[in-house]
């Protein structure tokens, strides 16, 4: 019988995914820090294993976040958690974070330049690529949503 995955997990799970990336941690390092395997990190990240409160205080201090970070933009009340059950699972069969790996080493590597005439080029740069292709200008895209 398949184990149910808990949205919250899920949630948290990407979360942490998404910090340890954008420092550069690998899950190895993590799964070191922690006294883990690295594979019992992926099932963290994935919501497979539940993490234990310690666990996750003892997470929160290694990426440098408060708990709270964790279920940052999470649904406040439960009846929207129900709904947000099977929207986690089938981003979670998607994709496991909304930004790429990838994506997500460009924003560490960009946040890392510490000039910042340089960084002002790196994104005039990007942009000036975007707008050239015809995809899309800053002043169109909503950050909000």
């Amino acid at each position: 019988m398949a184990k149910d995955i808990h949205p919250v997990d899920v949630f948290v799970g990407q979360r942490l995914r998404q910090r340890r990336i954008s420092l550069g941690i690998t899950q190895e390092d993590m799964a070191n820090a922690l006294g883990l395997s690295f594979q019992q990190v992926q099932k963290y990240e994935k919501g497979m294993n539940r993490m234990s409160s310690s666990r996750l205080w003892e997470i929160g201090r290694i990426v440098g976040v408060d708990v709270a970070y964790f279920f940052e933009g999470m649904a406040d009340d439960i009846a929207s958690i129900t709904n947000l059950r099977s929207d986690l699972h089938a981003r979670a069969q998607v994709a496991p974070t909304a930004l790429s790996e990838r994506e997500l080493r460009l924003v560490h590597h960009y946040g890392a330049i510490k000039d910042s005439s340089i960084r002002d080029g790196v994104y005039s740069l990007i942009r000036a690529l975007n707008l050239k292709e015809g995809e899309f200008d800053d002043d169109e895209v909503d950050f909000a949503a």
